[in-house]
């Protein structure tokens, strides 16, 4: 049985690292867990050149300068994607991520230049660029303040970029944001991520009831999230029950959020761990039908064998 147990939450560590991942961009120079990155690169001193051959991505900087020449002007951070554009991961970003709509939509909150590693040494030198690809965020003085790497699929990628975005704002000015602007939601998202960073429950909660009052019907999208986060901030492995129960209520009230495949398969666990394995099967089964694209499957296919096999189905 113990067995068996622990190879049914084999997950768990990967639903609490989506979880850390809406909350944590990884460090400057740490690389993204799981990430595929090309080889070490080597590099050496060179004269900065133009930073790619390639055609600028939409709503991108053609250069450095005119980046910085943008960002100072409102106040938007930089983003320097450092890349070597014959390299799999490379292209994989350029060709499958950044050029998602809702991709897109967000890299407009930042100036954003490509960088080629082969044409620009010098600066992968300065920068101290090890993998590829590389995405370097800097403040409008040039100073980096945080980095991910590696090839992200869209959705982790939005995650990151925005925590990123969000670790510059500190909270009190967000809270002057609130009170000079009472009825702007994303202000109070971007605090309520801190609350759940910083596990001050009680804020994330009165953030979550604000935004509700503000947007009940999910119109601008960032109830759910908000919701997600207190959820899994009250989340207690010694009270599944309590979770069981609140995940249920999550999906009934976001049964089509981008996180419903994630907080279906944590219910699943759930009730696995309170001894509902009944119901943890027909979630487990019903899963494929209900979440066609998750990445998630191949994990739910593997929990399903190791249930199958302890409770004798073929």
């Amino acid at each position: 049985m113990k067995a068996a147990q622990c190879a049914l939450w084999r997950l768990s560590p990967i639903v609490c690292s989506t979880f850390l991942l809406l909350l944590h961009a990884p460090a400057a120079g740490q690389e993204t867990a799981g990430s595929e990155t090309s080889p070490p690169l080597t590099v050496e001193a060179g004269p900065v050149l133009s930073p790619t051959d390639l055609p600028p991505l939409d709503g991108w900087r053609p250069s450095l300068d005119a980046a910085f020449l943008e960002a100072r002007k409102v106040g938007k951070p930089v983003v320097l994607f450092f890349t070597r554009s014959w390299t799999p991961p490379c292209a994989a970003i350029r060709d499958e991520v950044l050029v998602e709509e809702e991709v897109r939509k967000a890299m407009r909150s930042v100036e954003a230049v490509e960088i080629d590693v082969d044409k620009n040494p010098g600066m992968a030198g300065e920068y101290k660029i090890t993998e590829l690809p590389t995405f370097a965020v800097l403040d409008t003085s040039g100073k980096e303040y945080d980095r991910f790497t590696g090839f992200l699929p869209p959705r982790a990628f939005l995650e990151t970029l925005r925590a990123a975005v969000d670790r510059r704002q500190a909270p009190a000015a967000l809270e002057e944001q609130i009170r000079t602007h009472p009825k702007d939601i994303e202000a109070r998202w971007l605090l309520a991520r801190k609350y759940a960073r910083d596990k001050k429950r009680d804020d994330l909660g009165r953030m979550l009831g604000e935004i509700r009052d503000l947007d009940p019907d999910n119109a601008k999208g960032f109830l759910d999230n908000v919701a997600f986060l207190e959820m899994m901030a009250k989340m207690n492995v010694k009270t599944p029950a309590d979770g069981l129960r609140a995940t249920e209520r999550f999906l009934k009230e976001f049964p089509r959020s981008e996180y419903a495949d994630q907080v279906a398969l944590t219910r699943a666990h759930l009730a696995y761990q309170t001894g509902d394995k009944e119901l943890c099967l027909r979630i487990l089964e019903r899963f494929h039908s209900d979440y066609p694209k998750s990445p998630l499957a191949p994990q739910v296919r593997r929990d399903l064998t190791t249930l199958f096999e302890e409770i004798g189905k073929p």
